[in-house]
C-alpha cells in the first residue's frame, strides 16, 4: 500500500512515495532469517524534492533498509524515523539489484 508523498514529515516532507513489498520464495526465507516481515520500497520519488536531490540518487524500486542507521522492519517503522528527523538531513541505507549503498535526504527547508 503506497504511502504519501512525505512519509511523515511535517511541512513540504522529504518526496519519497513508499509502499510495502512482501517478498516471496527465496526472498521471502531470507528476509525471515532477518525478521524482516515486509520489505519498505520507494515507490515514487517526487521531481524537485529532497528525496529528488539525494546523491547518490534514488530510484523507483530501490528497497529501504535503515533510516539514520536503524534498520527497518516496517513500513510504520519507516514512517516513524522520517518524522522523527523533523525535517532535519537524514542518512538511508538502500538495496538496488542486491547492492547496498548509502545517501542523505537534504533538509527540505534548505531547498527553498
Amino acid at each position: 500500500e503506497a504511502e504519501d508523498w512525505s512519509a511523515g514529515a511535517e511541512g513540504p516532507g522529504y518526496g519519497l512515495k513508499l509502499a510495502t513489498w512482501k517478498p516471496d520464495g527465496l526472498a521471502k526465507m531470507l528476509n525471515s532469517l532477518a525478521r524482516v516481515a515486509e520489505v519498505v520500497k520507494v515507490d515514487a520519488i517526487r521531481p524537485g524534492s529532497a528525496a529528488a536531490l539525494a546523491h547518490p540518487p534514488i530510484e523507483r524500486g530501490d528497497i529501504l533498509r535503515a533510516v539514520d542507521g536503524k534498520p527497518l522492519t516496517s513500513l510504520a517503522q519507516a514512517k516513524e524515523l522520517l518524522a522523527k528527523a523533523n525535517g532535519d538531513d537524514v542518512p538511508l541505507t538502500l538495496e538496488r539489484r542486491q547492492c547496498k549503498f548509502s545517501t542523505t535526504l537534504p533538509a527540505p527547508a534548505t531547498l527553498h
